[in-house]
């Protein structure tokens, strides 16, 4: 664990190599209203459409902090990343911030479903 309360270390490999990641534990009232408006969209018929792909993209950069060989603001190099890699730390981010929870208290589980 990170001395920082407000981050969390957590180890993984980035390109096949070992690398320990600083992952924000929260994100801001902004942060998370960026990431609503930017990956949440209505359809023509006034339906919400939760754009998963963004949503993850949007998470990645705002909650990663360190330990990447690139700025995590790098989407190209972000995207390049091998998808086993890459679904490890989705998943640790969304273990450590309860972003359901937090869709729940604002009313919102119903919106926020990836579509299958």
């Amino acid at each position: 664990m990170s001395e920082d309360l407000s981050t969390v270390d957590f180890d993984c490999k980035i390109l096949g190599k070992n690398s320990t990641l600083k992952i924000k534990t929260d994100l801001t009232w902004g942060e998370t209203q960026d990431l609503l408006s930017r990956s949440v969209t209505m359809t023509e018929t006034g339906a919400k459409d939760f754009q998963f792909n963004i949503f993850c993209d949007i998470l990645l950069t705002k909650t990663i902090v360190s330990g990447l060989p690139f700025p995590p603001t790098n989407m190209v190099k972000m995207k390049n990343l091998p998808m086993s890699e890459v679904s490890v730390i989705l998943g640790e981010i969304m273990r450590i911030i309860p972003l359901e929870s937090y869709f729940n208290n604002l009313g919102m589980s119903q919106e926020l479903t990836p579509k299958t």
